[in-house]
């Protein structure tokens, strides 16, 4: 499953509401046997996604002056 985007506004942030919206969205995949896919475009976002299990698989810079974007994929957990 690929998440596209995963948001909060500023003002919101911090308060571990991208960390809710995560574990919803993962749960969905793990409960379906899926693999996870998502595109951090920051060390933050970056950081969030590797506390819910994602690794990160690739680094790329489109063009130069942009911000490094990591492509992550995490591996669905199987729960019993």
């Amino acid at each position: 499953m690929h998440f596209a985007v995963i948001a909060t506004r500023p003002s919101a942030q911090r308060q571990g509401l991208g960390g809710q919206l995560l574990q919803a969205a993962t749960k969905v995949a793990d409960k379906h046997g899926k693999w996870s896919w998502v595109e951090a475009t920051s060390p933050g976002s970056r950081n969030l996604y590797a506390r819910h299990g994602f690794e990160t698989v690739h680094e790329s810079v489109l063009q130069p002056g942009c911000p490094v974007l990591y492509f992550m994929q995490r591996a669905p957990v199987v729960v019993s």
